[in-house]
Protein backbone atom coordinates (compact mmCIF):
# COMPACT_ATOMS: atom_id res chain seq x y z
CA UNK A 1 0.00 0.00 0.00
CA UNK A 2 1.61 3.74 -0.39
CA UNK A 3 -0.33 6.73 0.43
CA UNK A 4 0.18 9.67 -1.57
CA UNK A 5 -0.66 13.29 0.12
CA UNK A 6 -3.47 15.19 -0.74
CA UNK A 7 -5.74 18.21 -0.16
CA UNK A 8 -8.83 16.72 0.69
CA UNK A 9 -11.32 14.26 0.04
CA UNK A 10 -14.14 11.27 2.29
CA UNK A 11 -13.03 10.97 5.56
CA UNK A 12 -14.50 8.22 7.94
CA UNK A 13 -14.22 7.99 11.36
CA UNK A 14 -11.70 9.48 13.35
CA UNK A 15 -10.24 12.24 15.40
CA UNK A 16 -8.43 15.34 13.86
CA UNK A 17 -5.87 17.64 15.47
CA UNK A 18 -5.85 20.70 15.40
CA UNK A 19 -10.12 20.88 14.59
CA UNK A 20 -8.98 25.27 13.99
CA UNK A 21 -7.39 23.70 10.39
CA UNK A 22 -10.42 21.85 9.27
CA UNK A 23 -12.70 23.86 6.72
CA UNK A 24 -15.75 21.86 6.56
CA UNK A 25 -17.86 23.29 8.96
CA UNK A 26 -20.63 20.70 8.18
CA UNK A 27 -18.54 18.50 10.54
CA UNK A 28 -20.14 18.20 13.96
CA UNK A 29 -18.70 20.20 16.97
CA UNK A 30 -17.75 17.36 19.21
CA UNK A 31 -14.56 17.60 21.06
CA UNK A 32 -12.23 15.74 23.08
CA UNK A 33 -9.60 16.27 24.95
CA UNK A 34 -6.63 13.53 24.92
CA UNK A 35 -3.11 13.02 26.64
CA UNK A 36 -0.75 12.54 23.85
CA UNK A 37 2.01 11.28 25.62
CA UNK A 38 3.76 10.66 29.07
CA UNK A 39 7.11 10.38 30.69
CA UNK A 40 7.79 7.75 32.85
CA UNK A 41 11.18 8.31 34.12
CA UNK A 42 10.72 6.43 37.79
CA UNK A 43 9.12 3.07 38.13
CA UNK A 44 7.15 2.85 40.39
CA UNK A 45 5.35 6.16 40.23
CA UNK A 46 2.57 7.91 38.27
CA UNK A 47 3.33 8.55 34.67
CA UNK A 48 3.22 12.44 34.12
CA UNK A 49 0.91 14.12 31.49
CA UNK A 50 3.59 16.10 29.26
CA UNK A 51 1.35 17.17 26.85
CA UNK A 52 -2.43 17.31 26.20
CA UNK A 53 -4.31 17.50 22.72
CA UNK A 54 -7.69 18.87 21.36
CA UNK A 55 -9.22 16.93 18.84
CA UNK A 56 -12.24 16.97 16.68
CA UNK A 57 -14.22 13.54 16.72
CA UNK A 58 -15.49 12.48 13.69
CA UNK A 59 -18.54 9.77 14.99
CA UNK A 60 -18.36 6.43 13.49
CA UNK A 61 -21.05 5.69 11.32
CA UNK A 62 -21.39 4.59 7.29
CA UNK A 63 -21.44 7.73 5.76
CA UNK A 64 -17.70 9.16 5.46
CA UNK A 65 -17.53 13.25 4.99
CA UNK A 66 -16.11 15.82 2.89
CA UNK A 67 -13.12 17.57 4.07
CA UNK A 68 -10.38 19.80 3.13
CA UNK A 69 -7.31 20.11 6.03
CA UNK A 70 -3.64 19.09 6.26
CA UNK A 71 -2.50 15.21 6.63
CA UNK A 72 -4.79 14.01 4.64
CA UNK A 73 -3.67 10.65 2.82
CA UNK A 74 -4.90 8.70 -0.31
CA UNK A 75 -4.26 5.04 0.13
CA UNK A 76 -3.40 2.94 -2.85
CA UNK A 77 -5.89 0.24 -1.38
CA UNK A 78 -9.04 2.25 -1.12
CA UNK A 79 -10.95 4.33 -3.95
CA UNK A 80 -9.87 7.48 -5.11
CA UNK A 81 -11.68 9.45 -3.42
CA UNK A 82 -11.62 8.13 0.24
CA UNK A 83 -8.61 9.54 2.55
CA UNK A 84 -7.46 8.80 5.95
CA UNK A 85 -6.18 11.17 8.05
CA UNK A 86 -2.24 10.67 10.01
CA UNK A 87 -1.87 13.58 12.92
CA UNK A 88 1.76 14.99 12.72
CA UNK A 89 2.98 14.79 16.49
CA UNK A 90 4.84 18.17 17.61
Amino acid sequence: MNLVPVKSGMLGATMIGRPDKVSDTKIRADFAIATEWFTDHQSGYTRLIQKIGYYQVIEPDDARIFVTTDNLYHPSNLSKQNVIYLHQWQ
